[in-house]
């Protein structure tokens, strides 16, 4: 198989920057897995120095490539304008070419789609027009991100959002979703008029060697949170527990591991976040291994996330985390007896109150049964085998 996806820059052979992420990550892995299994993985890359007008291939060996293609900011402009009363897929037109350009060049058996984005729209677009078959794995949901956004982007942007999204999920040959969740939420708020050929698989787990389940001893704490510096993350949250931990003189501690825009945009949260919370750059895998070594547990106060990785990686290293309850690990969670460690994040003290619960009890029973299942469940190898067979099907 010749399968077309899009690839992210840190994946580039030779490239400076650290894959971190969830797709980003997935990309790497599965294309290891792929290649390995002599098929062919064919990665667009969005790059600033890549050519304007057209693209730029990139071969790494037979039986792994790239085209790197430039979308400059500014051709998005228009996504915010208000005075803007419909966006139409022929504003698009430019893009959805220069894909069908990739798409001849390559000549794929089919376009998978690594997580969704109006990008990756454009890249749908061109396969259905070449009648490639098109499967999606819905790492998220943007019709969700643009809800978060709102005032970011026009209601025009909004409702094409929300269009693109449908349309993809209708006319793809497959719709990979991570979890129940997911797709439960997919279908309330994307309203597909039908799901072409649903199937859930599940996230590999972490690939490192699992350590037992220890409660922290003492009376110090040390949390910790690794997301990104969005909305959706609910970074609010985490401040608010920390600004309770202040006001109690607890001794615990909270580390975060983000990169903080240095803008003007919300100054005074970032300068409170920066004062009480331990901030940390964003790190390779053995240094995000060291730092889930180092914490007690972990927090996930998300407004919505379909399938952290967070979640596995920690609970491999023996670490939970208390998760909000619009993570897409709560069914698991539930699965495993692990309801006490869902919270409501609204009320810190609330967090403060389940938290200190858990860290009395002598031992994690539901905890090491969560790692179990995670070990089972999202096995590296059976994922990645059935995405191949999804792949295989939907060519055959």
């Amino acid at each position: 198989m010749r399968i077309l996806t899009n690839d992210y820059l840190s994946n580039l052979p030779g490239s400076a920057i650290a894959t971190k992420g969830g797709p980003p990550l997935f990309a790497r892995n599965f294309s290891d897995i792929v290649v390995g299994n002599g098929h062919e993985w064919i990665g667009i890359v969005t790059s600033s120095s890549a050519p304007l007008e057209g693209y730029e291939e990139v071969a790494v060996d037979a039986k792994r490539r790239f085209f790197t293609i430039q979308v400059p900011r500014e051709q998005r402009d228009f996504l915010r304008d208000a005075s803007v009363a419909r966006i139409a897929p022929a504003d698009f037109e430019k893009d959805i070419s220069r894909i069908g350009s990739i798409i001849a060049a390559a000549r794929p058996d089919l376009l998978f789609l690594n997580g969704f984005s109006l990008d990756a729209w454009t890249y749908a677009a061109a396969a259905f027009r070449a009648k490639l078959p098109v499967v999606i794995q819905h790492a998220g949901i943007l019709t969700k991100e643009f809800e978060m956004y709102r005032d970011w982007f026009s209601p025009a942007a909004y409702a094409f959002a929300k269009e693109a999204e449908g349309d993809v999920a209708e006319r793809a040959a497959a719709n990979i979703f991570l979890n129940e969740f997911s797709r439960d939420a997919f279908v309330r708020l994307v309203e597909p008029e039908s799901l072409a050929n649903p199937v859930v698989i599940p996230l590999p787990q972490a690939a490192w060697p699992r350590e037992a389940v220890k409660t922290p001893q003492g009376t110090e704490r040390t949390l910790g949170i690794v997301a990104r510096w969005d909305r959706i993350k609910n970074h609010e949250a985490v401040l608010a527990l920390a600004e309770e931990l202040q006001r109690r003189a607890l001794p615990w501690r909270i580390r975060s591991v983000t990169a903080i825009p240095e803008t003007q945009s919300q100054a005074g949260l970032k300068r409170k976040y920066r004062s009480l919370i331990d901030v940390v750059p964003p790190m390779d895998r053995d240094d995000l291994r060291a730092f889930y070594a180092s914490l007690d547990a972990l927090i996930l106060p998300s407004h919505f996330d379909v399938s952290p990785t967070v979640v596995m990686e920690g609970v491999a290293l023996g670490k939970p985390t208390l998760i909000s309850p619009h993570v897409g690990w709560v069914s698991e969670y539930e699965a495993c007896g692990m309801g006490r460690w869902i919270a409501d994040f609204s009320d810190p003290s609330e967090v403060i109150a389940r938290l200190e619960e858990q860290f009395a009890r002598s031992a994690w029973p539901e905890v090491d049964a969560f790692a179990s299942y995670v070990a089972e469940h999202h096995d590296a190898a059976a994922v990645y085998g059935q995405y191949l067979s999804v792949f295989e099907q939907m060519i055959s």
